[in-house]
């Protein structure tokens, strides 16, 4: 039996992989006849053919968990794998697992969507899903809180993290203590993606600072903030923006009463009003849009990210 994992939510994937592996090794105590063969590391697939043809003695069935395949194998040499593959004893449980996207086109991606016994794809939780998860997960956890409390811990985090939204979540749940859990105590605990060096750039950027702007994103990168977590920071921002912007237009200019009707923090609502003031719609539009292209040609390896991110700055 040959399973399939694949997608760049990395968190419901490996979540899947655990809950398959323990209900095997529940079924195999001694745990002898597991394996795992990852190709980031020094597995090669002569180590894999081993594994797949070697006889356990004491167990019937096997379960070999690969991983990283399509993003360290070349295309030739995974040719070779779905060959081994094909002459594999189905009896055996094999995982196939890549924590990225493969390409649509490559042949052993193909053979596996049409011979594997089951295929899961894990893609990014748009926001629906994304509070559908989050629900569940307070649920799990013996926690509870309104959906207007869950929409400001959302922006507050500002991306699709889910390793760190349940972390905060559990540690929400434990401070509350079987209470509800409330704005304020998402303010006490949960440090949101929101910080100076953001505003610092964006305001760098509409004061046509680009030299200022391009240093505060390198001293982002210096601190260890990688590309992409700054690119989730961006879109954040611009989307704060947006929403503050359109309320600007309607002649509001409360911060209580925006942050009201925008669901946004009153803070992150006093930082952005100075800076759309700035501004018009269509450029922020215009700059979300550019935010969007770079997170697709990232994925498909047009450019990378950092080097994208410096171009956005120029051409903001």
């Amino acid at each position: 039996m040959i399973l399939f994992l694949y997608g760049d939510e990395s968190f419901r994937l490996s979540k899947k992989i655990k809950n398959l592996t323990e209900d095997f090794l529940k079924n195999n105590p001694s745990g002898s006849s597991f394996e795992v063969c990852d190709f980031e590391e020094s597995s090669n697939i002569e180590n894999l053919e081993n594994l797949i043809n070697s006889q356990g003695l004491f167990s019937v069935q096997k379960m070999i968990i690969v991983k990283n395949v399509f993003s360290s194998v070349s295309s030739e040499n995974q040719r070779k794998i779905k060959s081994i593959l094909e002459k594999s004893d189905f009896q055996d449980v094999i995982i196939i697992c890549e924590y990225t996207n493969p390409r649509k086109n490559a042949v052993l991606f193909k053979w596996l969507l049409t011979n594997s016994s089951d295929t899961y794809e894990f893609k990014s939780l748009d926001d629906k899903e994304l509070v559908k998860w989050a629900k569940e997960e307070i649920k799990n956890n013996n926690a509870s809180l309104s959906r207007d409390t869950l929409n400001f811990l959302l922006n507050l985090l500002g991306d699709n993290n889910l390793y760190k939204l349940l972390s905060e979540i559990k540690k929400l749940a434990i401070y509350a203590d079987s209470k509800e859990i409330t704005k304020n105590d998402i303010e006490l605990l949960v440090n949101g993606q929101m910080n100076a060096s953001i505003f610092d750039t964006v305001e760098s950027l509409t004061s046509e600072n680009k030299l200022k702007a391009l240093s505060s994103f390198k001293k982002q990168i210096m601190s260890g903030d990688s590309p992409n977590k700054i690119h989730g920071m961006y879109v954040y921002q611009v989307r704060t923006m947006i929403a503050v912007i359109g309320e600007c237009e309607r002649g509001i200019f409360d911060k209580n009463i925006i942050s009201k009707s925008t669901k946004l923090h009153p803070y992150v609502v006093q930082k952005a009003l100075p800076i759309v003031r700035k501004l018009n719609k269509e450029r922020l539009i215009s700059a979300h849009s550019m935010l969007l292209e770079i997170y697709t040609n990232s994925k498909i390896g047009k450019f990378d990210t950092e080097t994208a991110l410096e171009m956005f700055i120029m051409k903001f």
